[in-house]
């Protein structure tokens, strides 16, 4: 009897069922936060505490709340001309907000994150519509984009695993997986 309820709980003979879809979703979002909070914790233990790559690719973006800042520096210009247009435009948005770069760089990966894992989830389901699948690949996922530097980075490419999920979302429900 509770081998039933259990295999019920985690493959539903009913996987259209809203309730255990939202169920997982919300358990694969609440682990990419907990994957997250120790780069949070990090990025916020100190004020000049700054990424490695943002460091690169995000000083530079001040001069959209200072236009006068880095006069004349050769290696800001080097930056500001090689950073992706949409890259810089998401930036230069926040900073119109009054958010400077550097604390949207440190906020960044926590949102990245998310949308990484709910894209997953949904990547997933519609290949296999179970929703513990759904959770155990976006797990995985979560677990491999924080064990390199790319996310919490907050720089071009870290914008990759959003883009390709959504992408490959959009192919899916074009495409591969109409049931």
């Amino acid at each position: 009897m509770l081998n039933q309820q259990l295999q019920q709980f985690l493959i539903p003979l009913n996987s259209a069922k809203s309730s255990h879809k939202i169920f997982w979703l919300s358990l694969s979002l609440t682990f990419a936060t907990i994957y997250s909070l120790g780069a949070l914790q990090q990025a916020f233990s100190g004020e000049y505490v700054v990424q490695d790559d943002a460091r690169q690719h995000v000083f530079w973006m001040g001069r959209f709340l200072d236009p006068e800042l880095f006069p004349n520096d050769l290696i800001a210009d080097y930056f500001q001309s090689v950073a992706p247009r949409g890259y810089k435009t998401f930036y230069w948005l926040f900073a119109k907000l009054g958010i400077a770069p550097i604390f949207l760089n440190k906020l960044l990966p926590l949102g990245l994150s998310l949308v990484t894992a709910a894209y997953c989830f949904g990547v997933c389901f519609q290949i296999l519509p179970i929703p513990v699948a759904g959770f155990l690949a976006s797990i995985l996922l979560s677990q491999n984009i924080w064990y390199q530097d790319d996310i919490v980075s907050g720089t071009p490419r870290a914008f990759l695993y959003p883009l390709f999920r959504e992408f490959y979302t959009i192919y899916c429900a074009n495409h591969c997986c109409r049931f």
